[in-house]
């Protein structure tokens, strides 16, 4: 699967239709593209058709989010793009009964509003949020959605200094560009971490040293974070190691 995506990117490279932006320095895979306006338009124009993608925004006519009948038929992603976090609960509350998977919450003028649990999609597995300042404490709601696998936190998701864990929490976690000091957590926090990925975390002292007890972890990447994160990731590869003769835990650090 993960290689005819690769090739279907490649194709619409080679044709101009959509460019590089980011490639990880450390394998050389692309990791961001980018697309024209018109293009982008026309693509959410057709995912919209079919029910694949729904974005929805502040300033978008109320007709025309009730014409895609967003609150039921979207069955992979939905994006909300709001100025405000009151706005953007209004809105995400007409996807409660949806079929979708994955939601991609960005504010443009965060408040100091609170997350509700029954906010999401009952169905809910990835959930990304971007520039929400929301305080750590609100994602004890988020652990709590039940079919949560994936969770992503970038630009100033959260804020504060210290993030203490107290709910089990997701197999993949994406923490990118946060003014995160001091992270607080388990092995019995993440049971069943599987891919944890650490990008532009400058003020993070280290990864919790307790992980190195989680079985099911097959992946850290760790991308332009301080010298001490890459030390913790490597001083955590070799507990495993001296602890079980081998490990299948794969550390990039780039």
């Amino acid at each position: 699967m993960e290689e005819v995506a690769e090739k279907c990117v490649k194709d619409l490279i080679d044709r101009n239709l959509i460019s590089i932006h980011r490639v990880s320095s450390f394998d050389g895979k692309i990791k961001a593209c980018g697309m024209h306006d018109m293009i982008r338009e026309l693509c959410l124009r057709e995912a919209r058709n079919i029910h694949f993608v729904n974005v929805l925004m502040d300033n978008q006519n109320p007709n025309e989010q009730a014409r895609h009948d967003f609150s039921t038929k979207c069955r992979s992603l939905i994006s909300i793009q709001s100025e405000q976090f009151n706005s953007a609960s209004d809105q995400l509350a007409m996807f409660r009964n949806s079929k979708s998977h994955s939601v991609l919450l960005s504010i443009r003028k965060p408040s100091s509003s609170r997350i509700m649990q029954e906010c999401f999609p009952r169905n809910l597995k990835k959930l990304a949020f971007t520039g929400t300042c929301l305080p750590w404490e609100d994602l004890r709601v988020v652990g709590k959605l039940p079919k949560l696998e994936a969770l992503k936190l970038a630009y100033d998701a959260c804020v504060g200094e210290e993030w203490r864990v107290f709910e089990e929490g997701f197999p993949q976690l994406l923490l990118q560009h946060l003014c995160l000091c001091y992270w607080r957590a388990s092995s019995d926090h993440f049971p069943h971490r599987e891919r944890l990925v650490l990008d532009r975390c400058w003020y993070m002292d280290s990864i919790p040293q307790d992980f190195a007890e989680i079985t099911t972890l097959e992946l850290i990447d760790i991308s332009d974070c301080a010298e001490s994160v890459g030390n913790s990731a490597k001083k955590f590869l070799q507990e495993i190691e001296d602890n079980y003769g081998s490990s299948s835990v794969e550390v990039c650090i780039s």
